[in-house]
């Protein structure tokens, strides 16, 4: 079975190197390829340094855009040339027996393709990218096209996954057009990690980019005054650090930005923190907090319809209300408290049973089979 995995626009395998997420993205791939015998090409908006990171590995090519084609330096050039690449490169995607697109963005490529080959189409989201644009308040225009290119993905795919409950719920209230097939396939971890016991007490682990969406600036004024007693480490960039710096000294909060951390060392940092918070104004099928819940972290995050999906309320986590917080009352209400070690265990089965790399793969191969 040979696929093509079209990639986001303007994104690379470089890309995916230079924010530390390379082996985590590749890693279902692999999973695959290894256990049901996948052989994958991936269509990337990358050049030879692609071919470098990704040489000759058993069951994964790589076809990099600009290492066959001139790389226009106006990204509006650049974005009208994909809409003749699907032509350019039909010899080579005549080979494939399923064509797939990775997230919204870019996904006109592999709809030409799919009409020009006439092969099926599985589109595949992490999150809802329509969605998001209203929620950013996007310009109209852009707003406008995200919602054209769903409506056109959701007609002509023969299986359209999303990553949460709350995104099929959306999609059909926003849609009256509906795919051959809407399934539900959530973000993977890997299932294998240690759970440790001696966590840091006294310091509190955020991911994320430094953006509205991520609400740090709520985060960092729930700690007001906690400097000497808490610490706050968040790791990710934004356009906001020097604001979210200069708001953490102005209300005595320490924190600790570690920008970009390579994934394979964050999941060894999830194993150091007690606490995971989340105060994100709306999300997708977050990966970062899969990946707290499964190193055992106590996860507090905020009751959004997407974390409320995988946080059952003092169960296997805690859910917070953003309009009242309260976060310092709740940390000392759950400090040194017993249920934390239940909460720890029963957030890592959770997320073991149902968002488990050779799950999700196997629901995968399951979906392919049913379009050859």
């Amino acid at each position: 079975m040979n696929i093509g995995i079209f990639f986001t626009h303007d994104y690379s395998l470089k890309s995916w190197y230079e924010t530390g997420t390379l082996d985590k993205e590749l890693k279902i791939y692999r999973n695959l390829s290894k256990k049901y015998k996948v052989n994958f090409v991936f269509y990337t908006y990358g050049d030879s340094e692609d071919i470098k990171i990704l040489p000759n590995e058993t069951g994964m090519k790589v076809f990099p855009i600009y290492d066959k084609f001139r790389r226009y330096n106006n990204k509006y050039v650049r974005l009208l040339f994909t809409f003749f690449l699907p032509f350019r490169i039909k010899k080579h995607t005549q080979d494939m027996d399923i064509i797939q697109q990775h997230q919204l963005a870019g996904v006109w490529v592999s709809l030409i393709t799919k009409l020009l080959i006439k092969k099926p189409f599985y589109m595949r989201t992490g999150y809802d990218t329509y969605q998001f644009s209203l929620k950013e308040n996007k310009p109209f225009l852009l707003i406008l096209f995200y919602k054209f290119m769903t409506y056109c993905s959701l007609k002509y795919s023969d299986v359209y996954s999303v990553a949460s409950n709350s995104d099929i719920k959306f999609l059909k209230q926003s849609f009256k057009t509906k795919p051959k097939k809407l399934v539900l396939r959530p973000n993977w971890v890997d299932g294998n990690r240690t759970i440790t016991s001696d966590r840091l007490p006294n310091k509190i682990l955020s991911v994320g980019r430094l953006e509205k969406q991520k609400n740090y600036e709520l985060l960092i004024k729930e700690l007001k005054n906690t400097k000497g007693t808490l610490v706050l480490d968040i790791v990710g960039e934004g356009s906001l650090l020097e604001n979210l710096q200069k708001l953490a000294d102005e209300n005595s909060v320490e924190v600790n930005f570690l920008g970009v951390v390579d994934n394979e060392i964050l999941m060894s940092m999830y194993q150091q923190y007690k606490y995971y918070i989340s105060t994100s104004e709306f999300e997708g099928n977050p990966k970062t907090i899969l990946e707290a819940m499964i190193s055992g972290c106590v996860v507090i995050a905020s009751d959004i319809p997407n974390h409320a999906e995988l946080i059952d309320d003092g169960v296997n986590g805690l859910l917070f209300d953003l309009n009242s917080p309260n976060l310092q009352s709740l940390l000392k209400s759950i400090k040194g408290n017993v249920l934390t070690k239940s909460i720890s265990n029963q957030a890592a089965e959770t997320i073991k049973r149902s968002h488990s790399i050779n799950k999700i793969s196997a629901d995968y191969m399951n979906d392919y089979k049913t379009l050859i």
